[in-house]
């Protein structure tokens, strides 16, 4: 077991070296972009806008924003007689925390994923969709992805939101959680709620949409629901953003179809990439195997609205063969996907 272990701590410390640049400030910019586009005027969905402070309630939630990214495990528990109330709903019961720039009654969930579906959008027969989001990721900025995807395609949108422990924490939790592929309570969580979404008998497809941290979450959720129920994966799509887990597997089921199916978005110059579906070294040495296809843009950048989503919405992801172009290019604007009756393929 030591030795094991032992070797797990060597991958990690390769992993970081191969994925860090030399410049201190690359390695600033492959998480929050290109300088140059910190400054305002923002995209209406750009993460960026939390920088916009114009009354007491917009401190409040840019404070709440910092002290979530920068101060690992800063929430205080929730008094008792504090009564849950909005839109929230867990997905299981656990300890309740708020944090300490908020009222008492704008309750957050933490350590513990918290689920709520957006306004915008419509439900399409027969669809849901899930997006469970990445590392620095507080309700507020979890909500903003969620209306962004709402808006890019259409659809209702739950967020399964796995509430930030400070950037240094998140990226510690998120190379333990891909080498070690440990099922924590937020991988427990998705999992109840993504299976609970395949098992209705109404639901033919279930797309769910992963960034950064929840990658490596969605990979281990799809290894339990293999298990456990492997024919309900012909009803998944996956699509990941900055896809930074070791392992996403495409496998034929009993009827012959690859299942489930799986795209992949990666930026050039991201830094989690290079955990994952950009790490070449580690794909060489077997460390990374990610089926599915790649779509890849040359940018700067690791947000998922600011650097991702704008990019989908431009449509500017390209296949490195040009051989085809994304599935998930196909619901923009509240389109609906052909699917071919043997889905996806590997990588």
């Amino acid at each position: 077991m030591r030795t094991q272990s032992f070797t797990k701590l060597l991958q990690a410390a390769r992993l970081i070296r191969e994925m860090v640049y030399l410049s201190p400030l690359d390695n600033i910019k492959a998480v929050f972009g290109e300088f140059k586009y910190l400054l305002p005027p923002y995209h209406p969905y750009s993460e960026y806008n939390i920088l916009k402070v114009s009354d007491w309630s917009s401190l409040k939630r840019l404070a709440s924003f910092i002290a979530d990214g920068a101060i690992p495990w800063y929430k205080m528990k929730e008094p008792e007689e504090t009564k849950r109330q909005g839109r929230i709903d867990p997905l299981i019961a656990k300890e309740r925390a708020q944090s300490r720039f908020t009222k008492a009654e704008e309750i957050i969930l933490s350590e513990v994923p918290q689920a709520f579906l957006t306004p915008e959008g419509k439900i399409f027969p027969g669809e849901q969709w899930i997006y469970l989001n990445g590392i620095i990721t507080d309700r507020n900025i979890a909500m903003m992805n969620g209306r962004y995807i709402a808006a890019l395609f259409g659809r209702k949108v739950e967020v399964i939101h796995n509430p930030t422990d400070a950037l240094v924490a998140d990226l510690i939790e998120t190379i333990a959680g891909r080498l070690w592929q440990t099922i924590s309570r937020a991988d427990q969580c998705a999992s109840e709620d993504l299976l609970a979404a395949l098992m209705k008998t109404n639901t033919k497809t279930v797309v769910f949409i992963a960034h950064s941290q929840g990658t490596v979450i969605a990979a281990n959720v799809l290894m339990l629901l293999r298990e456990r129920h492997p024919n309900l994966l012909a009803k998944l799509e996956i699509y990941t953003m900055a896809n930074c887990a070791s392992h996403m597997e495409i496998k034929k089921d009993a009827k012959g179809h690859f299942t489930p199916y799986i795209e992949h978005f990666a930026n050039t110059n991201d830094i989690i990439c290079k955990l994952g579906i950009s790490a070449k070294a580690a794909q060489k040495r077997g460390d990374v195997q990610i089926d599915g296809p790649v779509f890849v843009r040359d940018a700067w950048g690791h947000l998922l609205n600011t650097h991702y989503l704008i990019g989908v919405e431009r449509k500017e992801y390209k296949d490195e063969q040009g051989l085809q172009s994304p599935r998930l290019y196909q619901y923009l604007g509240g389109g609906a996907a052909l699917v071919l009756k043997k889905r996806g393929g590997k990588k």
